[in-house]
């Protein structure tokens, strides 16, 4: 089976590493990116400025607050108009359901036909799905607020 990752790395450009430590190095301003950690998706971003907020998760990473750092090595993106960037990011969000990502943009109904649009598996039941993330997220939220250091460390 092929994973998520290999499959979005069809669409998706990879941002070359010094691209992140310079400004206005990429083609397009507005899209969704990903952050990438080995062979998992970490992190699913849109912006209206992408060299910046790409800019500012690297200097998130090199953060010494330990809930402020990021664990990721490199990043992908595609061009997007903004209008569109809630629906395709919240679309991936529940598809792949990232380490850092706390909350997605409400669904509007149309996940299937963007993940079908990138080769992904889509849901049966869009509706469900929406409901049991935000379930999932509700509790990772419950759990940190109880036992604070051991919510967020990767084993």
């Amino acid at each position: 089976m092929t994973s998520p990752l290999s499959i979005l790395e069809r669409t998706f450009a990879p941002v070359a590493a010094p691209a992140l430590r310079a400004r206005r190095t990429l083609p397009f301003s507005c899209g969704v990116y990903l952050l990438v950690d080995a062979t998992d998706i970490v992190y699913v971003g849109s912006s209206t400025d992408l060299d910046s907020r790409l800019y500012q998760h690297t200097l998130d990473r090199r953060s010494t607050k330990p809930n402020h750092a990021k664990r990721w090595d490199r990043a992908l993106w595609l061009g997007l108009p903004a209008k569109v960037l809630p629906y395709y990011e919240g679309a991936l969000i529940r598809a792949l359901c990232p380490r850092y990502n706390r909350h997605a943009p409400r669904s509007c109904g149309y996940d299937n036909e963007i993940l079908d649009g990138f080769g992904l598996p889509i849901h049966v039941d869009e509706a469900a799905v929406a409901r049991a993330w935000l379930d999932v997220r509700r509790l990772r939220v419950v759990v940190a607020r109880r036992y604070p250091r051991s919510v967020g460390r990767s084993a």
